[in-house]
């Protein structure tokens, strides 16, 4: 019996992730060869542990995930994904007692969704069962984590595509280059990339020295972001302190030097808001000039938190220079970047309320947490409150629920690898997910008969 269930599992994974399961160049793995082991082995892949427990569960809800997935893969998009959410709903009505299914088939309906179709339609999907289930903490939790986090990112996206009609203006336009690695820097996949613009204008040798310091300072914005302490420290201080206003004084208009001479004084007395008026006047006069991404830079500095204001500038200063590449650049990033981080704190909000209104279910606390953990990884600031509270998930609740361990194990290390963080050690070795398959066997000897289905 033992090896009919595994056989079962490893055909339904095959649909699952296919292309996780090539042995040498050609051949896909014969499930039935394997043993016990090596399915566990085979199943530490990319997704796995998710199909591994939405199949070990069973059920309608597996059963129409399965069959969206089939769809899919055969390139029936559309109707796969009406088959997901089919799936989905029928989750819904057992998430009180089983919410790691509900969680894991709209974990995985998202990933599939999101990267199919866009924001819209997985958006408009999880925000209608929202609305219908007002009072299931799990599904107002699915709305927050997959349609504020992803629709933060979305808005994201947007920015990048003001910044491309940028160099559709002008390909080499410096600070268009310098709002692109910024706004890669906002993404939590964006780190690689951003890096990789950070260190081609710094090895430009085309950047005239002042910028230097300016390109230093968002390199190690970046690195901070990402929790690479040690690489932000490493970095050259650049330039003299002092250098950055004697050079803007230099390339200003009188008009302008005025303005700006003005914002340092009220800067220097700390009068924000007038400082901000002075900073801003001079911002909209040398929007096409060379000064202007010095400035941004000062202005970023001088906005602190308000992100609103900014926004509400750069969106004006885009509609009264639409040729200009500095306004749509500063747009693209600034604009999308400030109101692309709000939506994902909302979400960030919404699963904190969530947290003190939940009862005492062990595992839905457990997915409550695990859900905050992995949007707090995407708002700028909140690594590192993201990476210990999956080690606090660990600690709290390895008794009450068993596979908690190997689930925080795939999330950490999946966030540390797309920070480009090395793996945590520790938790690459920790397979306490082997004993709890072994211990749960008979489950799958209880699965739905539709299973056989994938033969």
């Amino acid at each position: 019996m033992r090896s009919q269930a595994i056989a079962m599992l490893l055909c339904l994974f095959f649909l699952f992730d296919a292309e996780a399961l090539v042995w040498g160049e050609t051949s896909v793995i014969d499930p039935r060869t394997l043993s016990p082991a090596e399915v566990i082995r085979v199943l530490d892949s990319r997704n796995a542990d998710r199909d591994f427990r939405i199949a070990l569960r069973g059920g309608p809800a597996a059963a129409l995930y399965a069959e969206g997935l089939t769809l899919i893969r055969n390139g029936h998009i559309e109707i796969g994904l009406s088959k997901l959410e089919e799936g989905i709903e029928k989750a819904i009505e057992m998430s009180v007692r089983d919410p790691l299914t509900f969680n894991d088939l709209t974990h995985r309906y998202g990933q599939i969704a999101f990267s199919r179709m866009g924001f819209q339609r997985p958006g408009n999907f999880f925000r209608q069962l929202a609305n219908n289930h007002p009072n299931i903490p799990l599904v107002q939790a699915t709305f927050a984590f997959n349609t504020l986090r992803n629709e933060g990112v979305h808005t994201i996206g947007r920015g990048l595509r003001s910044i491309d009609k940028a160099f559709q203006i002008d390909p080499g336009n410096l600070f268009a280059r310098v709002a692109k690695a910024l706004t890669l820097s906002y993404l939590p996949f964006g780190f690689a990339a951003a890096d990789r613009e950070w260190q081609r204008l710094l090895d430009d040798s085309t950047v005239p020295p002042d910028f230097m310091n300016m390109l230093l300072t968002f390199r190690r914005q970046t690195y901070l972001l990402h929790g690479h302490r040690e690489r932000a420290a490493a970095l050259p201080a650049g330039v003299r302190r002092g250098g950055l206003a004697a050079t803007l004084t230099s390339m200003l208009t009188e008009q302008s030097l005025d303005d700006y001479q003005q914002f340092l004084e009220l800067q220097s007395r700390h009068e924000k808001t007038e400082a901000l008026n002075h900073i801003e006047r001079v911002l909209g006069r040398e929007v096409d000039q060379p000064a202007f991404p010095l400035l941004f830079g000062q202005y970023l500095v001088a906005l602190e938190r308000e992100n609103e204001r900014g926004a509400r500038f750069f969106e004006q200063l885009a509609i009264d220079h639409p040729s200009s590449p500095h306004a749509l650049a500063a747009y693209g990033f600034y604009t999308h970047v400030a109101r692309g981080g709000q939506i994902r704190r909302r979400g960030l909000e919404m699963i904190e309320e969530l947290q003190k209104q939940a009862g005492p279910q062990h595992e839905t606390r457990f997915i409550l947490g695990l859900a905050h953990a992995m949007l707090a990884e995407t708002i700028p600031g909140k690594l590192d409150e993201a990476l210990h509270e999956f080690e606090d998930l660990v600690a709290t609740y390895r008794a009450e629920v068993p596979y908690a361990p190997w689930v925080v194990r795939g999330h950490m290390n999946f966030v540390r690898e797309v920070h480009g963080l090395q793996p945590n050690t520790f938790w690459s070795t920790y397979d306490p997910w082997k004993d709890y398959v072994e211990e749960q066997d008979e489950r799958f000897q209880q699965c739905d008969p539709w299973a056989v289905w994938f033969f």
